[in-house]
């Protein structure tokens, strides 16, 4: 009996998704790295997607904002040598 289960239950892992799932578009995310499939809520604005996922989207958003405030602290200001 466990041997007919285990013969029955892979066979699901060789065969194709009546969906095509397999064939849809990937990119890599810009934070993490990893691959990410297209998903129908991005079907807009797929090729503004650069994230896989929120948690991505807001550690890329920090990131920048770090950056933005290491390079306007490194830089002098010169209201005050106006005077």
């Amino acid at each position: 009996d466990i041997q007919v289960a285990l013969d029955v239950w892979p066979m699901h892992l060789g065969r194709v998704c009546a969906s095509g799932k397999q064939n849809l578009p990937q990119k890599i995310c810009v934070t993490c790295g990893r691959p990410f499939t297209w998903r129908k809520k991005w079907e807009r604005c797929w090729d503004e997607v650069s994230t896989c996922s929120k948690r991505c989207n807001a550690e890329r958003k920090r990131r920048n904002r770090e950056e933005a405030r290491k390079i306007s602290g490194s830089q002098p200001t010169t209201d005050s040598d106006d005077q």
